[in-house]
């Protein structure tokens, strides 16, 4: 009964959100197109035959995943789209039998990675991507949870490992490595080990995060032959190396200038030469104290997947924009609902025709969204919201106090969208302070990202009610937690809204921000009213406005009517 209530409710989560798109031309910004088989990681592919198949690989209790280190399931199928990825239907497979989502051009044949019987086997999957043979990689299993890279002949597969600690139960020295083969799979070698230095408690953290070391390596060969891998950490930012020796030694890894604490990146390569690159551009509320390093207590930044594009070979970056907002990042039940991690920080994608992209996102059913859209999308300078979509584009939510299920918690909504009081038939949000002893905190936030610039400008058109407390408006290159009590300490800028505003009345504000020149200045109209110096640089630019209330009991909050960005990277 439980397992049948927790498809009713996938199937009306995926009800409320799918666009019905038909073809590739009404595909340009991202759109929900189906629901993966299993968590984001290595089951999307594309067959010879132009299907797009996602196979129930990186499994989770509703796949009947085996234990930690194993992708074994009982119940192998998959979903397979015979119109480029707009709509799919179920396939079961007959017992026993495995397949092949990676393709290998060198020799036309497709193939796999799988741990079964305690063994991690190379699987090739022939020409029509099913499993013909086996050959044993080693005696034990692997823990294969990245896509492996293809270079000519070679192919590069992404490990984790977990050595096993004397320290205490569940406490494991990470770190990252490449299994080799230039053969097929008849004989391997191992690169040298990646890893990170780990995170320390100190500042706002009184405690330690999670620290897994270098983890979830992607990779992708650039245009000189060299080598670039990006690793999940537990640092603030996703760290990287490059290799010059086709994966068997990588330089000492240093970090990059995108945010992510804990969470997947995927790097690849699109037809016309471009770089695109998902994750998690993210940071987590503080650590708490009594978190000691030994395995994570609750995650608190993974509602949230972002893409950037590079078109000169990683040397720079454009869009950081959110490809999908978790639908349940509000949910009343988000801790207590079926299923084990609960996030969309893991992805796969592929290019199912020149430009247009089909990424699985997430973990869970209840989360998890296959999306698909259109590169172009990135490039875009400016973006709008008039609340005629609800809170859609917006994250709103706070925690209630006490972790549950696996490291969550549960939320409410913490802004609310009401009816525009000066314009029939319209909406607009609500930010108000309410006190609340039972949330982790209860100041009350909403975080609206837009395409990356260095310069540019935000229009808000809000009102102000009579007895408005004050808040701050706050720019940020990541997501931040709306409720996080230290954004202002992690912003870019910052800058107060006084109580003097609310009189009432609806005010026509203007953010003007310029990263080179690191100002941000705030104008009523035509009259400046505050200014702010950025506190460091922007090197990516400028993709998140915060608004957030003071924690100032008697509020009556300000209502946000709408607002739009404009800007150049």
């Amino acid at each position: 009964m439980k397992f049948s209530l927790f498809l009713l409710a996938v199937c009306a989560a995926f009800a409320r959100a799918h666009a019905d798109p038909k073809s590739y031309e009404e595909v340009f910004a991202p759109t929900i197109v189906g629901i993966p088989t299993a968590d984001a990681v290595m089951g999307l592919c594309k067959m010879p035959d132009g299907k797009i198949r996602h196979y129930n690989y990186g499994g989770q209790p509703e796949n009947a995943a085996g234990g930690a280190f194993s992708l074994d399931v009982s119940n192998r199928m998959y979903i397979e789209s015979s119109d480029g990825g707009f709509t799919w239907e179920k396939r079961q497979a007959a017992k026993g039998e495995e397949f092949g989502p990676f393709f290998h051009p060198e020799s036309g044949r497709y193939f796999n990675f799988l741990n079964i019987g305690g063994s991690a086997w190379f699987l090739d999957c022939g020409e029509d991507g099913k499993c013909a043979r086996k050959s044993q990689i080693c005696p034990w299993p692997l823990e294969f949870n990245a896509e492996p890279l293809v270079v000519g002949k070679r192919i590069l597969m992404p490990v984790t490992l977990r050595t096993s600690s004397s320290q205490k139960s569940n406490d494991f020295v990470f770190g990252a490595i490449f299994l080799i083969t230039d053969d097929f799979g008849k004989t391997w070698k191992k690169s040298g080990r990646l890893n990170v230095p780990h995170h320390k408690a100190g500042g706002t953290h009184m405690g330690t995060r999670w620290n897994h070391d270098a983890m979830e390596p992607s990779a992708v060969a650039l245009k000189d032959g060299t080598l670039l891998c990006l690793l999940r950490t537990s640092l603030d930012n996703l760290w990287q190396s490059r290799s010059k020796d086709g994966g068997m030694t990588w330089e000492e890894p240093t970090p990059t200038p995108f945010y992510g604490t804990c969470v997947m990146p995927k790097i690849g390569r699109l037809s016309d030469g471009r770089l695109l690159c998902m994750w998690s551009n993210a940071t987590p509320l503080p650590e708490v104290r009594g978190a000691d390093g030994v395995w994570e207590d609750v995650f608190t930044n993974r509602n949230a997947i972002h893409a950037a594009i590079s078109e000169d070979d990683g040397k720079t970056w454009r869009g950081f924009r959110e490809v999908l907002l978790d639908s349940r990042r509000d949910a009343g039940d988000f801790a207590d609902a079926y299923g084990a991690d609960k996030s969309l920080h893991q992805s796969q994608f592929i290019e199912v025709a020149p430009g247009k992209i089909l990424a699985a996102v997430g973990q869970n059913g209840l989360h998890r969204k296959l999306v698909m859209f259109d590169a172009g999308w990135l490039l875009e300078n400016s973006r709008e919201c008039d609340f005629s979509n609800g809170l859609d584009d917006w994250s709103v939510f706070n925690y209630k106090k006490g972790v549950r299920g696996h490291c969550a918690y549960n939320r409410i909504a913490g802004c609310s969208l009401e009816d525009n009081p000066d314009s029939a038939g319209k909406k607009c949000m609500l930010i108000k302070y309410e006190p609340d002893e039972s949330l982790v905190s209860d100041m009350r936030g909403a975080v609206w990202n837009f395409p990356a610039a260095r310069k540019g400008e935000i229009a808000l058109k809000a009102k102000f009610n009579k007895g408005f407390k004050g808040a701050k408006v706050m720019l940020h290159d990541r997501w931040i937690n709306p409720s996080d009590e230290v954004a202002e300490s992690l912003a870019l800028a910052s800058i107060r809204l006084p109580e003097s505003l609310g009189d009432g009345s609806v005010r026509d504000l203007r953010l003007k921000f310029d990263a080179g020149a690191k100002t941000a200045r705030l104008f009523d109209g035509d009259k400046k009213i505050a200014e702010a110096e950025m506190g460091r640089p922007a090197p990516v630019g400028i993709s998140y406005l915060h608004i957030q209330s003071e924690k100032s009991p008697g509020d009556a909050g300000m209502l946000l009517l709408s607002v739009s960005e404009k800007g150049r990277p």
